[in-house]
Protein backbone atom coordinates (compact mmCIF):
# COMPACT_ATOMS: atom_id res chain seq x y z
CA UNK A 1 0.00 0.00 0.00
CA UNK A 2 1.04 3.49 -0.66
CA UNK A 3 3.09 5.94 1.76
CA UNK A 4 0.08 8.88 0.52
CA UNK A 5 -0.68 10.29 3.70
CA UNK A 6 -4.22 10.51 1.91
CA UNK A 7 -4.32 6.95 1.91
CA UNK A 8 -6.55 5.51 4.71
CA UNK A 9 -7.84 2.07 6.18
CA UNK A 10 -10.87 2.29 8.53
CA UNK A 11 -10.17 0.13 11.30
CA UNK A 12 -12.50 -2.64 12.69
CA UNK A 13 -15.32 -1.97 14.46
CA UNK A 14 -15.20 -2.60 17.96
CA UNK A 15 -18.08 -4.22 20.04
CA UNK A 16 -21.10 -2.29 19.95
CA UNK A 17 -20.17 0.03 16.97
CA UNK A 18 -21.66 -0.03 13.23
CA UNK A 19 -20.07 -1.70 11.03
CA UNK A 20 -17.50 0.30 8.61
CA UNK A 21 -16.27 0.03 5.00
CA UNK A 22 -12.67 -1.42 5.35
CA UNK A 23 -12.25 -0.59 1.60
CA UNK A 24 -8.23 1.57 1.58
CA UNK A 25 -9.28 4.80 -0.21
CA UNK A 26 -7.73 8.11 -0.49
CA UNK A 27 -9.40 11.36 0.52
CA UNK A 28 -8.48 14.50 -0.85
CA UNK A 29 -10.39 17.57 1.23
CA UNK A 30 -11.41 20.53 -0.07
CA UNK A 31 -9.34 23.78 0.01
CA UNK A 32 -12.02 26.31 1.95
CA UNK A 33 -15.74 25.58 1.81
CA UNK A 34 -16.41 22.17 0.66
CA UNK A 35 -19.76 22.33 -1.97
CA UNK A 36 -19.47 18.46 -2.59
CA UNK A 37 -17.86 15.54 -2.02
CA UNK A 38 -17.04 12.54 -4.97
CA UNK A 39 -17.03 9.10 -4.44
CA UNK A 40 -14.37 8.07 -7.71
CA UNK A 41 -14.52 4.24 -8.43
CA UNK A 42 -11.83 3.00 -10.46
CA UNK A 43 -11.78 0.39 -13.24
CA UNK A 44 -10.86 -2.70 -14.40
CA UNK A 45 -6.80 -2.56 -13.11
CA UNK A 46 -7.10 0.64 -11.38
CA UNK A 47 -6.35 1.74 -8.30
CA UNK A 48 -6.72 4.64 -5.66
CA UNK A 49 -4.44 6.42 -8.24
CA UNK A 50 -6.41 6.25 -11.68
CA UNK A 51 -8.93 8.81 -10.76
CA UNK A 52 -6.60 11.15 -9.25
CA UNK A 53 -5.75 13.57 -11.51
CA UNK A 54 -9.73 13.61 -12.75
CA UNK A 55 -10.66 14.37 -9.47
CA UNK A 56 -8.29 17.07 -8.64
CA UNK A 57 -9.37 19.14 -11.88
CA UNK A 58 -12.75 18.91 -10.99
CA UNK A 59 -11.73 22.29 -8.87
CA UNK A 60 -10.50 22.48 -4.94
CA UNK A 61 -14.04 22.82 -3.73
CA UNK A 62 -15.00 19.77 -4.50
CA UNK A 63 -13.97 17.40 -1.78
CA UNK A 64 -13.03 13.40 -3.35
CA UNK A 65 -13.37 9.51 -1.66
CA UNK A 66 -11.05 7.34 -4.16
CA UNK A 67 -11.59 3.21 -2.62
CA UNK A 68 -9.44 1.10 -4.47
CA UNK A 69 -10.92 -2.90 -5.11
CA UNK A 70 -9.05 -5.66 -2.96
CA UNK A 71 -8.75 -7.74 -5.87
CA UNK A 72 -5.14 -7.80 -7.52
CA UNK A 73 -4.43 -8.77 -10.77
CA UNK A 74 -1.04 -9.79 -9.95
CA UNK A 75 0.26 -13.26 -9.98
CA UNK A 76 0.10 -14.25 -6.04
CA UNK A 77 3.98 -14.63 -5.20
CA UNK A 78 5.24 -12.88 -8.47
CA UNK A 79 7.12 -9.39 -8.56
CA UNK A 80 6.39 -7.09 -11.12
CA UNK A 81 8.13 -3.99 -12.24
CA UNK A 82 4.72 -2.54 -12.36
CA UNK A 83 1.56 -3.08 -10.85
CA UNK A 84 -1.42 -4.34 -12.94
CA UNK A 85 -3.68 -3.00 -10.84
CA UNK A 86 -7.00 -4.11 -8.78
CA UNK A 87 -10.35 -5.68 -9.90
CA UNK A 88 -13.55 -4.94 -8.21
CA UNK A 89 -15.48 -8.39 -9.67
CA UNK A 90 -15.47 -11.02 -12.69
CA UNK A 91 -17.24 -10.65 -15.45
CA UNK A 92 -18.94 -13.38 -17.20
CA UNK A 93 -19.42 -10.89 -20.15
CA UNK A 94 -20.39 -7.34 -20.65
CA UNK A 95 -22.90 -6.00 -18.60
CA UNK A 96 -22.90 -9.14 -17.07
CA UNK A 97 -21.05 -9.34 -13.34
CA UNK A 98 -20.23 -12.37 -11.46
CA UNK A 99 -23.03 -12.41 -8.74
CA UNK A 100 -20.76 -12.92 -5.69
CA UNK A 101 -17.98 -10.67 -6.25
CA UNK A 102 -20.13 -8.20 -7.49
CA UNK A 103 -22.12 -8.52 -4.08
CA UNK A 104 -19.40 -8.03 -1.80
CA UNK A 105 -17.35 -5.30 -3.51
CA UNK A 106 -21.63 -3.65 -3.92
CA UNK A 107 -21.98 -3.83 -0.26
CA UNK A 108 -18.42 -2.45 0.76
CA UNK A 109 -19.22 0.64 -1.31
CA UNK A 110 -22.64 1.28 0.18
CA UNK A 111 -21.04 0.52 2.97
CA UNK A 112 -18.97 3.70 2.36
CA UNK A 113 -21.60 5.75 1.40
CA UNK A 114 -23.34 5.36 4.91
CA UNK A 115 -20.23 6.15 6.79
CA UNK A 116 -19.58 9.25 4.38
CA UNK A 117 -23.23 10.48 4.90
CA UNK A 118 -22.50 9.61 9.11
CA UNK A 119 -19.75 11.80 8.90
CA UNK A 120 -21.72 14.61 7.76
CA UNK A 121 -25.62 14.52 6.46
CA UNK A 122 -25.81 17.63 5.54
CA UNK A 123 -22.62 17.03 2.56
CA UNK A 124 -24.17 16.30 -1.42
CA UNK A 125 -22.40 13.03 -2.63
CA UNK A 126 -22.22 12.48 -5.89
CA UNK A 127 -20.63 9.23 -7.59
CA UNK A 128 -17.99 9.26 -10.57
CA UNK A 129 -17.51 5.96 -11.97
CA UNK A 130 -15.08 4.39 -15.15
CA UNK A 131 -15.71 1.15 -16.33
CA UNK A 132 -16.24 -1.18 -13.67
CA UNK A 133 -16.69 1.81 -11.54
CA UNK A 134 -19.27 2.89 -13.67
CA UNK A 135 -21.24 0.14 -13.77
CA UNK A 136 -21.13 -0.11 -10.22
CA UNK A 137 -22.25 3.69 -10.08
CA UNK A 138 -25.33 2.80 -11.83
CA UNK A 139 -25.77 0.15 -9.40
CA UNK A 140 -25.67 2.24 -6.25
CA UNK A 141 -27.66 4.60 -7.98
CA UNK A 142 -30.76 1.95 -7.55
CA UNK A 143 -29.77 0.53 -4.34
CA UNK A 144 -29.27 4.23 -2.26
CA UNK A 145 -30.86 6.82 -4.40
CA UNK A 146 -31.90 9.28 -1.53
CA UNK A 147 -28.06 9.24 -0.13
CA UNK A 148 -27.08 10.93 -3.43
CA UNK A 149 -27.38 13.77 -5.31
CA UNK A 150 -25.98 12.42 -9.24
CA UNK A 151 -23.86 9.93 -10.83
CA UNK A 152 -21.20 10.27 -13.58
CA UNK A 153 -20.76 6.93 -15.37
CA UNK A 154 -17.36 6.88 -17.88
CA UNK A 155 -18.40 3.81 -20.18
CA UNK A 156 -19.85 0.87 -18.01
CA UNK A 157 -23.58 0.05 -18.37
CA UNK A 158 -26.85 -0.83 -15.46
CA UNK A 159 -25.63 -4.66 -14.86
CA UNK A 160 -27.70 -7.76 -15.43
CA UNK A 161 -27.24 -10.27 -12.79
CA UNK A 162 -29.48 -13.49 -12.80
CA UNK A 163 -31.03 -13.08 -9.42
CA UNK A 164 -30.81 -9.79 -8.39
CA UNK A 165 -32.90 -6.97 -8.70
CA UNK A 166 -32.47 -3.50 -7.63
CA UNK A 167 -33.92 -2.26 -4.44
CA UNK A 168 -35.57 0.73 -6.46
CA UNK A 169 -36.87 1.54 -9.41
CA UNK A 170 -37.75 4.78 -9.23
CA UNK A 171 -35.05 7.12 -9.30
CA UNK A 172 -36.89 10.04 -8.50
CA UNK A 173 -35.36 11.57 -11.03
CA UNK A 174 -31.64 11.45 -10.25
CA UNK A 175 -29.48 13.01 -12.20
CA UNK A 176 -26.99 10.82 -13.95
CA UNK A 177 -24.25 12.14 -16.68
CA UNK A 178 -23.26 8.79 -19.04
CA UNK A 179 -19.90 9.86 -20.81
CA UNK A 180 -18.92 7.84 -23.66
CA UNK A 181 -19.49 4.33 -24.89
CA UNK A 182 -22.10 2.96 -22.70
CA UNK A 183 -23.82 -1.20 -23.45
CA UNK A 184 -26.63 -1.20 -25.29
CA UNK A 185 -29.81 -0.72 -23.46
CA UNK A 186 -28.37 1.71 -20.65
CA UNK A 187 -30.09 4.85 -21.60
CA UNK A 188 -33.68 3.07 -21.83
CA UNK A 189 -33.30 0.67 -18.72
CA UNK A 190 -32.42 4.42 -16.99
CA UNK A 191 -34.77 5.97 -17.86
CA UNK A 192 -37.16 3.42 -17.54
CA UNK A 193 -36.28 4.14 -13.86
CA UNK A 194 -36.89 7.21 -13.76
CA UNK A 195 -33.60 8.92 -13.72
CA UNK A 196 -33.02 12.02 -15.58
CA UNK A 197 -30.78 11.12 -18.00
CA UNK A 198 -27.30 12.95 -19.82
CA UNK A 199 -26.07 11.31 -22.51
CA UNK A 200 -22.13 13.14 -24.02
CA UNK A 201 -20.76 11.43 -26.75
CA UNK A 202 -17.15 11.48 -26.48
CA UNK A 203 -14.38 9.40 -28.48
CA UNK A 204 -11.83 7.81 -26.26
CA UNK A 205 -13.62 8.33 -23.23
CA UNK A 206 -14.44 4.95 -22.05
CA UNK A 207 -10.78 3.94 -22.94
CA UNK A 208 -7.58 3.86 -21.76
CA UNK A 209 -5.82 5.49 -20.38
CA UNK A 210 -7.79 7.40 -18.58
CA UNK A 211 -5.08 9.51 -16.94
CA UNK A 212 -5.06 11.49 -20.45
CA UNK A 213 -8.78 11.93 -19.78
CA UNK A 214 -8.99 14.95 -17.39
CA UNK A 215 -8.08 17.81 -20.25
CA UNK A 216 -11.39 16.63 -22.01
CA UNK A 217 -13.64 15.41 -19.63
CA UNK A 218 -12.90 17.16 -16.18
CA UNK A 219 -14.43 20.61 -17.82
CA UNK A 220 -17.77 18.91 -18.45
CA UNK A 221 -17.84 17.22 -15.65
CA UNK A 222 -17.34 20.18 -13.23
CA UNK A 223 -19.85 22.32 -15.17
CA UNK A 224 -22.24 19.23 -14.88
CA UNK A 225 -21.41 19.08 -11.01
CA UNK A 226 -21.75 23.00 -10.91
CA UNK A 227 -25.07 22.96 -12.36
CA UNK A 228 -26.48 20.14 -9.83
CA UNK A 229 -25.23 21.66 -7.06
CA UNK A 230 -26.74 25.28 -7.89
CA UNK A 231 -29.70 23.70 -9.10
CA UNK A 232 -29.42 24.49 -12.64
CA UNK A 233 -29.83 22.08 -15.77
CA UNK A 234 -28.11 23.11 -18.34
CA UNK A 235 -25.70 21.01 -20.67
CA UNK A 236 -23.10 21.93 -22.79
CA UNK A 237 -24.19 21.98 -26.24
CA UNK A 238 -22.60 18.93 -27.60
CA UNK A 239 -25.01 16.58 -24.91
CA UNK A 240 -27.57 14.87 -25.84
CA UNK A 241 -30.98 14.99 -23.35
CA UNK A 242 -32.31 11.45 -22.89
Amino acid sequence: MSADPTVVARPEPGVGEMKRSVLVRREIAAVGQERAVVLAIHGHGGSVDQLDTLCRALGSDFASVLPQAWRPLNIHGVVEAVHPGYSWYFDFAVGQPEPATFGDCLIELETLIYDLYEEDDQRRLFILGYGQGATLALALASVVPDFLSGVIAIGGSVPSIKGWTAPFTDLKRLPILLIGAHSAGTVERLTGMNANVDVLEHDGASHEPIDAAPTAIAPIARQWLDDRVSGASVMPQSSQHA
